[in-house]
């Protein structure tokens, strides 16, 4: 009677026993064949389903995991795609100026960008510009945006008309209904007017040169590529020597502190 109980109960258990430390062992392909008929066989049935979940698990985390570094690898790629874009050379071997910019996206890539050029030899063109949305969508409208204002810009078109062009390439196939808020300004470097458009971008501030400030609340446009056709409006500054211009994008004033405060 004893051998016969050990071996219906006792031998079960040390087999059950035995799977579980083979298990923590790595061994998720161990199977139990236990047919007591009884509650033993029934978590042994249990215990070879735990297995094949486990090992379903661990697929399908190693797939994601897999996945995961093939998406990492892809978005710093495009990150370093996207930052080659903008221009990072801010030495023009002139005296007239002084010009730094710099851009910090919230994720790997996102849709702000900023740009600078000569449209003549005295004449230099400044923008900044903030797409809408972020991650991959919002950089590759970036790119298009960027490329579109530059091109039209180089032209020697007046920000009004950089801007009606833009807008309607922008507007052709956007099915995705994205848009991109930008401000541009040309300075001639010898008289120090400059001639700026403002298309729902954030106000730029200036500080003069004997320490006063404002926050130039400029005529706005409709954000580019909001839909076509739309007027837009074009403004008049003068820099004088010693004063200084500062243009960003809405990552600044939406800042939030750790109780949400902006």
């Amino acid at each position: 009677v004893g051998r016969r109980l050990s071996n219906h109960f006792v031998e079960p258990i040390h087999q059950l026993s035995d799977g579980v430390r083979e298990i923590s062992m790595g061994a998720l392909d161990k199977k139990l064949d236990i047919r007591t008929g009884d509650e033993i066989e029934s978590l042994a049935i249990a215990f070879n389903a735990m297995t094949d979940r486990l090992q379903s698990y661990i697929e399908n985390l190693t797939r994601a995991t897999a996945d995961r570094e093939h998406i990492e690898t892809e978005l710093s790629i495009a990150e370093n795609i996207q930052q080659a874009m903008l221009p990072r050379e801010f030495d023009f071997g002139r005296t007239e100026f002084e010009l730094f910019a710099t851009m910090h996206a919230a994720k790997e890539v996102g849709g702000d960008f900023y740009d600078f050029f000569f449209v003549d030899i005295n004449k230099l063109a400044l923008v900044i510009a903030d797409v809408s949305g972020k991650g991959i969508p919002a950089s590759l409208f970036m790119m298009r945006s960027k490329t579109a204002i530059r091109t039209v810009a180089e032209e020697g078109f007046p920000p009004t008309e950089i801007f009606n062009r833009v807008n309607a390439t922008l507007c052709d196939g956007n099915d995705a209904d994205m848009f991109v808020t930008v401000w541009i300004g040309i300075i001639d470097l010898e008289t120090g007017v400059m001639h700026c458009a403002n298309a729902g971008h954030e106000y730029p501030a200036i500080l003069r040169a004997g320490g006063e400030y404002e926050l130039l609340k400029d005529k706005h446009s409709l954000a580019l590529a909001v839909m076509p056709g739309i007027p837009m409006k074009e403004y008049e500054l003068q820099l004088n020597p010693g004063d200084r211009l500062y243009v960003y994008t809405d990552g600044v004033p939406e800042a939030i502190n750790e109780q949400t405060e902006q």
